[in-house]
């Protein structure tokens, strides 16, 4: 069967009798400073006229102005861009997708000998070549950065080799490399103390949005990137369930949206039957918000010292808002929105809360992930020996 040679393909015959194939658009186009350049084919037809045909869709797409063709197909930018734009990765939440858009561009700053390894082809990476890429980033950024940079750019590339496999080596160079880990330092809980002086501070401020942000991670125990990210004005009290808010785990692994949610209860029904708010504080700050959403937690816009009235924005910057207003209470570094979290578990752990009840709260499935929240205090520790003594007198007896 004869195999129609697609447009702006070349052929030269080679002296062991086999023809190297390439593309190449027009002059016209590249005249037009056309983004997509030589690209050697090599010598089998099928594989070479299948990414011609894909390099003709995009040129095709550049001429018609449909999309400007940034990376050319084959290289490291075009597989985290193909990647990104995947339905997998776009129907996870706006926080993961910008977890994700962020790590890309880690990597795609990454040079060398002066040029973006965006621009590298993937068939010239190496084991060696995304080791140096992985202890480049560590150095720049963080050892956490490079490892999830490194689990991005390996799920990346076996994702989009099932879509592109004649541009997409089917050996991937980052499989081979192993991620580096230190010991995590444990987050130290916040006090309620703390939290009562960061909540002040924030409201003297004029950062209420972090004030109670500050409030959902110890009273509702969600993870500061969801409160900022993900919280919406319409699931606190909403007309469906007006005594509970709706609150969403959402936490991402290789693509894959892991979301636990549930209804979690603001009232309890009282002696006389009516019904009673048990976050009195939590519900002070709601009250004091002056913007209608979308987010639960929102700013007025800030350009540098200048803030623009009446317009309110999603809070983008939490943990360095977080650190400003610490600093203003004269709080200790160990402060932060996840010690707040931590703080409000551990302070349900020292109130005799067992774990199954503590689940309910945290939304985790697993007892053991649990456990990484829960800090022995000194309270459990008097705690424990009272029961023992206790249970000492009763069995003397």
């Amino acid at each position: 069967m004869t195999v129609q040679r697609p447009a702006n393909v070349y052929g030269k015959p080679l002296a062991n009798g086999k023809t190297l194939w390439s593309w190449q658009p027009s002059s016209k186009d590249r005249k037009k400073d056309c983004p997509l350049k030589y690209r050697a084919l090599g010598s089998d037809p099928l594989e070479a006229f299948q990414i011609a045909a894909e390099l003709n869709d995009a040129l095709k797409d550049w001429r018609n102005g449909v999309q400007s063709v940034a990376y050319l197909p084959g290289s490291f930018g075009w597989l985290l861009m193909e990647f990104l734009a995947h339905k997998d990765v776009k129907s996870l939440s706006k926080t993961a997708q910008a977890e994700y858009e962020r790590h890309a561009r880690y990597m795609m700053d990454v040079r060398e000998a002066g040029t973006p390894i965006e621009k590298k082809m993937l068939g010239t990476f190496s084991p060696l070549f995304a080791l140096k890429l992985y202890e480049r980033l560590a150095e720049k950024h963080s050892i956490g950065i490079a490892n999830r940079c490194l689990v991005q750019a390996r799920y990346a590339w076996n994702k989009m080799f099932v879509y592109h496999h004649k541009i997409i080596p089917e050996s991937n160079p980052f499989e081979k490399v192993e991620p580096s880990f230190r010991e995590k330092s444990e987050t130290v809980p916040a006090t309620y103390a703390e939290l009562s002086s960061f909540v002040s501070a924030a409201i003297a401020l004029g950062e209420t949005g972090v004030a109670l942000g500050a409030r959902l991670c110890w009273d509702m125990h969600i993870r500061p990137t969801e409160v900022f990210g993900s919280v919406q004005r319409s699931q606190w009290r909403p007309a469906e369930n007006p005594n509970a808010l709706w609150v969403g785990s959402d936490k991402t692994s290789k693509g894959k949206a892991k979301k636990t949610s549930a209804w979690q209860p603001l009232d309890d029904v009282g002696p006389n039957g009516e019904m009673v708010c048990m976050f009195p504080e939590l519900e002070s700050l709601v009250k004091m918000i002056r913007w209608p959403g979308p987010a639960l937690c929102m700013r007025e816009r800030q350009v540098g010292t200048r803030v623009f009235a009446g317009e309110w924005v999603e809070i983008k910057n939490a943990d360095k808002i977080a650190r400003r207003i610490r600093e203003h209470a004269g709080l200790g570094e160990h402060v932060t929105l996840e010690s707040f979290r931590h703080g409000g578990l551990t302070e349900l752990g020292s109130a005799g809360v067992p774990d199954t009840l503590l689940q309910a709260r945290s939304l985790h499935k697993q007892r053991q992930t649990l456990s990484h929240y829960m800090h022995r205090s000194n309270d459990q520790a008097v705690t424990a020996q009272r029961m023992r003594l206790a249970h000492r007198s009763d069995s003397s007896q």
